[in-house]
């Protein structure tokens, strides 16, 4: 998934999700509850999702296909229902910017900040299982590699190769 900043600070997602399972994108702006403008399935609508107090700086897919995660400069992550638009969990236990989001598998999400670390999250009950230190710098982005391994880039120029 791609999301595109505006540079905004509405905390607003809105776009046009064509087809979760490769080809989606989402960008900032627009105003307005969530709300379902065009229905013919759910693979192909467009939807404002609101909760973030502050800018929206990532976003990966859930491997159901019907819910995302986003990061925040309010320092939390937010899990989505695409169906309703519905915020289902809010992930809080950074103290700075959530700049990197990724899902290990459905149950088990990722989150990098700028406070230097990366938590792993049980996304059905919003619960840390585990924070990972060791950067010297922002965490700026997070790909899985397996169901228990990934890998995480920062400021400080390294990327470090994680175990669950």
């Amino acid at each position: 998934a791609s999301f595109s900043s505006t540079g905004e600070r509405t905390g607003l997602i809105h776009g046009s999700i064509r087809d979760f399972t490769g080809s989606s994108a989402a960008h900032a702006g627009g105003a307005g509850a969530p709300s379902i403008q065009s229905s013919r399935s759910w693979r192909d609508f467009d939807m404002t999702f609101e909760g973030h107090e502050g800018s929206v700086l990532s976003v990966d897919t859930v491997d159901d296909e019907s819910t995302f995660l986003t990061g925040s400069s309010d320092h939390s992550a937010r899990l989505w229902s695409v169906l309703t638009g519905a915020c289902l969990r809010v992930l809080v236990g950074h103290v700075d910017w959530v700049s990197a989001v990724s899902v290990l598998d459905g149950d088990t999400v990722l989150t990098g900040s700028y406070d230097r670390t990366v938590k792993v999250w049980d996304s059905s009950t919003g619960v840390c299982l585990r924070t990972y230190e060791g950067h010297k710098g922002q965490v700026t982005a997070l790909a899985d590699s397996d169901d228990r391994t990934f890998l995480s880039a920062s400021h400080d120029r390294t990327v470090k190769i994680w175990t669950v």
